[in-house]
């Protein structure tokens, strides 16, 4: 029962927990002299840190890897070794109290597919932290977006061949909100 809990946990405070790892990397600048236009740039996570040049200290470059690969890296792996091991019980039906405590992840899936939860997790990451590591300028601005468009794309082809869910209303609702997530990327680069 507490395994349960811990891996509902986690699930819920990983996007969260790694939107504040990825915003430790990012800069952002502010203007401290309006007659010479200058200005200096600060971590977005704590604006009492300066960042020289757009550029991130080293003490704090090498925490953030460390924590990154903790992070939104190491725990969609646990969870994959969660399904890994669970995946022939999955499979023969029969309910097992590690199979009951991460059913969560794998319940809503057709067997064949129960680590679709797991993909789709990178695919949040991948749009909601990773897309931060490109800087943020004019010409990279559209490149983030056209990255972003072209997860979308290739997640939607991978959705629309696999068909991993077991109802296909979800299916439908999976289809729709990523269509509309395509159309907020296209209509962001215009």
């Amino acid at each position: 029962r507490a395994l349960h809990f811990m891996i509902i946990f986690m699930y819920i405070v990983l996007p969260g927990v790694s939107r504040g790892i990825f915003d430790a990397y990012k800069c952002v600048s502010f203007i401290t002299d309006d007659l010479e236009e200058k200005s200096n740039y600060y971590l977005l996570s704590d604006l009492a840190l300066v960042c020289e040049d757009n550029v991130l200290p080293i003490s704090l470059k090498s925490l953030f890897y460390i924590l990154l690969v903790i992070w939104p890296i190491m725990v969609p792996l646990m969870m994959l070794a969660l399904l890994w091991k669970v995946r022939y019980a999955v499979r023969s039906k029969r309910t097992t109290p590690l199979a009951e405590a991460c059913s969560f992840l794998w319940r809503d899936y057709n067997e064949s597919m129960m680590f679709w939860e797991v993909i789709d997790l990178y695919r949040k990451m991948l749009l909601t932290g990773f897309m931060l590591l490109i800087p943020d300028e004019r010409p990279e601005k559209i490149l983030r977006l056209v990255i972003a468009i072209l997860i979308s794309i290739l997640y939607f082809g991978f959705l629309l061949r696999a068909r991993p869910y077991k109802r296909s209303n979800d299916l439908d609702l999976a289809f729709i909100s990523n269509i509309f997530l395509l159309c907020c990327f296209v209509l962001g680069i215009s």
